[in-house]
């Protein structure tokens, strides 16, 4: 049996590409330099493991795009992310992480902080977070930004 940390692989399907498009590509940091633009730091082991990987770390490069392209500092909840693909189960998948951002958004972290408990940090969502979570699809995701 494998060791797992909190990431499950994706099996690549011809479904995850599209062939054929000529993408726009805006060079947005020459230097190569994007320390300026980085989150604070957000452990997502504290007094349990989470295994909550995958969404820290796709919502860190979410937030280092929009502090880098508009000058905006946010802070996303990773544990929506993580309640919604069901990391508890030991790690969840960049892709099942990444459709959900992509189709209900994510509120922020003051909204759904990280708990002490893993009880607590994977009791179920309320509805209202749902609705908050449209925000980030609204101002961002849906001006095509990335």
């Amino acid at each position: 049996m494998e060791d797992n940390y909190g990431f499950i692989k994706d099996e690549v399907v011809p479904e995850d590409y599209i062939f054929g498009v000529s993408l726009p590509f805006d060079e947005w940091q020459s230097d190569g330099n994007w320390v300026e633009h980085l989150p604070k730091i957000e452990l997502q082991s504290r007094s349990f493991e989470s295994y909550s990987c995958v969404p820290h770390t796709i919502l860190n490069c979410v937030e280092i795009l929009i502090r880098r392209l508009y000058g905006e500092e946010r802070d996303y909840s990773d544990r929506f992310l993580a309640v919604l693909a069901d990391t508890k189960q030991g790690g969840s998948s960049p892709k099942a992480v990444l459709q959900f951002l992509r189709k209900i958004g994510v509120p922020m972290d003051k909204d759904l902080p990280f708990v002490d408990t893993q009880d607590e940090y994977f009791k179920e969502l309320n509805p209202k977070l749902m609705e908050l979570a449209k925000d980030l699809r609204k101002t961002y995701l849906n001006k095509g930004c990335f």
